[in-house]
């Protein structure tokens, strides 16, 4: 560096995508990882449906917790985010629901309702057959 500026460099989306799927979650601790967001939004309850058919197959947990604004639900969606993290959370470093999800399945979306008195929804998903082919993070919806 000559005139004292920094470089940032962004790592390969698709690599870092690859590289965390394999951060060693089995189905079990992947469920149980995304269950603990709900009881950390305080739910009282949860709900788990798995449907098994092949490429076609899919997990969806549903909670009546506190709902997320759309800013909220974005910086869930990042790697890293951040976030008021107190002394019994499992997750610390804003990692668990992407690399428990992504571990498992090819898509995720996150969808949260944050007005009790309308359905106003905020929505995104990480799709990695997007992300193999643009090579970039863009999580949408």
């Amino acid at each position: 560096m000559t005139n004292g500026k920094g470089h940032e460099v962004i790592p390969s989306a698709k690599r870092l995508m690859k590289s965390l799927r394999n951060m060693g979650y089995d189905f079990a601790q992947a469920v149980a990882d995304i269950v603990d967001n709900s009881i950390e939004a305080q739910a009282s309850v949860v709900r788990i449906d798995v449907r098994f058919e092949a490429d076609d197959s899919w997990v969806r947990i549903a909670d009546n917790g506190v709902g997320m604004t759309p800013e909220q639900v974005r910086e869930a969606m990042r790697y890293g985010s951040e976030r008021g993290y107190s002394d019994d959370d499992l997750g610390k470093f804003g990692l668990g629901l992407k690399t428990a999800s992504m571990s498992q399945c090819q898509r995720l979306s996150v969808a949260s309702r944050w007005n009790p008195d309308r359905a106003d929804i905020a929505a995104y998903c990480w799709d990695l057959d997007h992300i193999e082919r643009t090579n970039q993070r863009n999580a949408s919806l």
